[in-house]
């Protein structure tokens, strides 16, 4: 409307995540077919297999704990993790693995040991952990850990991860908040960059 033109460019980013919250690119990967001949669309996937090469050979010690939304929980993503020795929380959403979601809430509910319920007195929240330990997923052992969050407001909101990490009653809450929900500093970066 006012006859400027912004362009854009589709990039896979790894961002390095500290608990107080500072968040630091650590390299990148631009999505794009460079002109050659393809077959396939390049896609935020194939850019994240070649974004996980060049971090592993320019930081082969370091070790790390991958991040990701729900697009990366999926067989070649776990592979690519395991294979690196790099632990993972991945957002674990019922359309993306349906099969293996359907067998975690299957689980859940048979196990309603697997839970911890902690209010929150100053949110006045009720955080309700759960967690799924042991599921098979194309040969590998993986795990899932829940959040029920329900405010004031009589609303919840679910968050659900998949994970390396083995839950249990005593790190439950760490593995959430300190692990899972550690992603949120990503997208608030993200918009940062984006939009300010």
């Amino acid at each position: 409307s006012d006859g400027r033109t912004d362009y854009f460019h589709q990039v896979v980013d790894a961002k390095l995540v500290t608990e107080p919250g500072l968040t630091l690119s650590l390299g990148f990967e631009f999505i794009e077919n460079d002109g050659r001949d393809y077959v396939k669309q390049d896609c935020e996937l194939k850019a994240f297999n070649r974004l996980a090469e060049t971090i592993k050979r320019r930081f082969p010690r370091l070790s790390i704990c991958a991040l990701g939304d729900a697009l990366y929980a999926c067989e070649k993503v776990i592979d690519r993790l395991t294979e690196y020795n790099w632990s993972f929380f991945i957002s674990f959403l019922p359309e993306r693995i349906p099969t293996l979601y359907k067998e975690a809430e299957i689980k859940l509910a048979a196990n309603p040991k697997n839970r911890l319920v902690i209010r929150d007195g100053k949110t006045k929240e009720t955080c309700t952990y759960s967690w799924v330990d042991n599921l098979k997923y194309r040969g590998k052992i993986i795990h899932a850990v829940y959040v029920d969050i329900a405010g004031d407001n009589g609303k919840t909101m679910r968050l659900a991860y998949l994970t390396d990490f083995r839950p249990d009653r005593n790190n439950i809450v760490e593995l959430v908040n300190k692990g899972g929900r550690q992603r949120a500093k990503i997208e608030n970066c993200f918009n940062i960059q984006k939009n300010h």
